[in-house]
């Protein structure tokens, strides 16, 4: 298990907060719906390659994490 503090469980429980949008445009990109996550990347102000070089690099972290455990 990875520690998380309480604004993260609330928003991986549906609650909002600012991180919202992010969470939200991480999950539309995993869905591979790209027009929604178009829109998120637009609200966030972040570019279409910028949302695939973040997402490979949380998915880079994620399986180290996964292997240290």
């Amino acid at each position: 298990m990875i520690p998380s503090d309480q604004q993260t469980k609330r928003l991986l429980l549906g609650c909002d907060g600012p991180a919202r949008p992010i969470y939200q445009l991480m999950l539309t990109q995993e869905a591979g719906d790209w027009e929604q996550a178009k829109t998120y990347a637009v609200q966030l102000r972040v570019s279409e390659s910028e949302t695939g070089e973040l997402w490979w690099e949380a998915m880079q972290w994620a399986r180290q994490v996964s292997n240290e455990a």
